[in-house]
Order: C-alpha cells, then structure tokens, then sequence
C-alpha cells in the first residue's frame, strides 16, 4: 500500500476523528468549547489559530465527494477562500506529515472537478498549526488515479 500504517491505531483513529468533528462543528458555529474535553482544546484553538492567521472562511464542511468517472467517494474536511486565494482545499491533520496527504487532497479536488489549492494543516496538541500546500498536481493526480486503478483491479480479481 501508499500509506505506513505503523502509525495508525484503533486509539489514534478515533482520536483523529473527535478532533475533525469538534473542528468541523466549531466552524459551523455549533461547537459547545467549554463542555469539550480538555484534550481535544488545543486542537480546535489550533483550527482556530489557522483560520485567524491565514483569513480562511470555510464554505463546505466535513463535505462528502464522489467522483463518478473514477468511482471513489471520500470526506473532505473544509473548502473555502482564503486572503487572495478564492478556493483553498484543506485537510486537518493532528499527527505527523505524511508523504501520501497529497493524494487525499487531490481526490477531493477530482471529485469536485475543479482546480484549487490544496494543502494540509497540522493541528498541534500546543494550538499551533503547520500549513503545507501540496504543489505538485500532475504528479499527485497520476499517482492517485494510479492507486484508484489497482484498487479497482483487486476488486475484480477478487484479490
């Protein structure tokens, strides 16, 4: 596979989940911050510190895409302009870069067929954040649709 999932446990899943959700209700306006638990703060104060700094308004949230012409569906977390960017794609991200977060964000940017700058924004557990763009999109697209393609392989195979 693309992705090293040494990294990846039932507790740091479901880590990263809470942390999209409370991230994704702050920006509707819905998040409750003084009942959240204390863990999960710095991360909202993080999105929050993004939003801030960078003049990010999002304009879909926790918005589902599917793309028809290649037959993969996913979340993306939030879309929307930023100073004089008039579409920034951004994935929240709580962990460490991973060389493969470009492939989700072009996805995404696939599945809404349109071109925009895509990044990640490592949200730190000390409300800061780490904005990443990820640049390269031919190569991003190949490679995705690449994976797309194996993917799609197995299946039929029935590996």
């Amino acid at each position: 596979g693309l992705i090293d999932s040494r990294w990846f446990t039932d507790g740091s899943c479901l880590r990263g989940r809470y942390i999209a959700q409370a991230v994704a209700y702050d920006q509707r306006g819905e998040l409750d911050y003084d009942g959240l638990d204390d863990a999960l703060k710095p991360y909202v104060d993080a999105a929050r510190e993004f939003r801030a700094k960078m003049g990010f308004e999002p304009r879909l949230i926790e918005h589902p895409v599917y793309c028809e012409a290649w037959n993969y569906a996913g979340m993306l977390d939030t879309e929307g302009p930023c100073r004089n960017i008039p579409e920034l794609l951004i994935d929240w991200k709580c962990g460490a870069y991973c060389a493969w977060h470009p492939l989700q964000t072009i996805a995404y940017a696939m599945a809404l067929s349109r071109t925009m700058v895509r990044a990640c924004a490592l949200l730190r557990p000390n409300g800061s954040f780490k904005f990443i763009e990820h640049k390269d999109d031919s190569a991003d697209e190949q490679l995705w649709l690449a994976a797309v393609q194996v993917f799609h392989a197995k299946e039929r195979m029935a590996v």
